[in-house]
């Protein structure tokens, strides 16, 4: 059980990555407002929130 839930939090944890460096590359490239610039991170916050609240709640049942 502790193998399955490191790997999923490699997975995350790249997931997370791939998303940082292509929101740095789309935010070099592209004129966008603060909002987006404010929201999007929150997004990929909530959005890893849920998947470890998920995966927890897989993990306990």
């Amino acid at each position: 059980m502790d193998k399955t839930l490191d790997m999923l939090k490699q997975a995350l944890e790249y997931v997370l990555n791939v998303l940082d460096i292509a929101w740095k590359k789309f935010a070099e490239t592209t004129q966008i407002d603060a909002a987006a610039i404010i929201l999007f991170p929150g997004l990929i916050s909530v959005v890893s929130i849920l998947v470890i609240g998920y995966v927890y709640f897989l993990v306990r049942r």
